[in-house]
């Protein structure tokens, strides 16, 4: 059978970049450095008859309860996003307990940074950058979002580059850190984390970004009210917030990845991006 087709061109090549160098970062009692690296999905542009994009940036984090991450887990998910005409770059960050609270946050905002300085070279808006994260992802996504540009997070180096973003998504976030980890007994590693590491409740303030928070009502590991208490919390402060609560779904689970949440969060930031 032969058949001559006229294919209308909707969705972007995807190519993808992967082990770009953005940081060096403090380890082992701060005698040796670790090389961080991102992973960057975006549109090609490279033929004449690519189409030219400048794509709104996605940063995300994955979880691991802070002591394990894998830049790349989530990428195969991601790739949604990056069709859609965004950029998507994987954070790697540094782990317990090799490095000490705050320096996972410290490599997120130098991410961050880093992704401002080279916006021209890899094609994206530099003002115009979401954070998003899963499980423990979600928590340094969400701190990400509260603190930008805090002084507390920035050495006299960082204060070429804003690490300001503006949109979090948050997927079953860790909230309240000191109170999931006494409630569930984990060890001492992470007491000493929820020790330095605030409570996203105390760290909202009026001029906080907007937020998308999606959570199971099922979850076991991080119960869903950690969720309901941030959202509260940014409500009061009069912070543009949504949150969904997916009826039986459990940590990490697939609902958080079908197509009806991505069209959700897809949304949310179109309308942040004015896109």
């Amino acid at each position: 059978m032969r058949q001559e087709l006229k294919i209308e061109v909707t969705q972007p090549i995807i190519g993808l970049a992967d082990r770009i160098v953005y940081s060096q970062s403090p380890c082992w009692c701060n005698s040796t450095f670790c090389q961080l690296s991102l992973s960057l999905l975006r549109p090609r542009q490279y033929y004449s008859y690519d189409r030219t994009y400048i794509c709104p940036l996605i940063i995300f984090i994955c979880g691991g309860a802070f002591e394990q991450m894998d830049r790349n887990v989530w990428m195969g998910e991601l790739a949604y996003f990056a069709k859609k005409g965004y950029a998507v770059a994987c954070v790697e960050y540094s782990t317990l307990p090799r490095t000490r609270w705050p320096q996972q946050l410290m490599d997120i905002k130098q991410a961050i940074r880093f992704l401002r300085s080279h916006a021209a070279e890899y094609g994206i808006q530099a003002n115009r950058i979401a954070v998003m994260g899963e499980s423990a992802g979600g928590y340094l996504a969400a701190l990400t979002g509260l603190t930008g540009d805090n002084p507390l997070y920035k050495t006299e180096a960082d204060q070429m580059q804003s690490d300001a973003v503006q949109a979090v998504i948050a997927w079953y976030p860790v909230t309240d850190l000191p109170g999931l980890i006494q409630a569930t007994k984990e060890p001492k590693v992470m007491s000493h984390l929820a020790a330095q590491a605030p409570s996203l409740l105390d760290m909202v303030t009026p001029g906080s970004p907007p937020f998308f928070l999606v959570h199971g009502t099922d979850d076991e590991q991080v119960p869903y009210q950690h969720s309901e208490l941030l959202y509260n919390r940014l409500q009061k402060s009069g912070v543009s917030a949504d949150l969904y609560l997916l009826r039986g779904a459990h940590h990490n689970d697939a609902p958080f990845v079908q197509n009806e949440m991505k069209e959700r969060m897809g949304g949310f930031l179109d309308h942040i991006f004015d896109r």
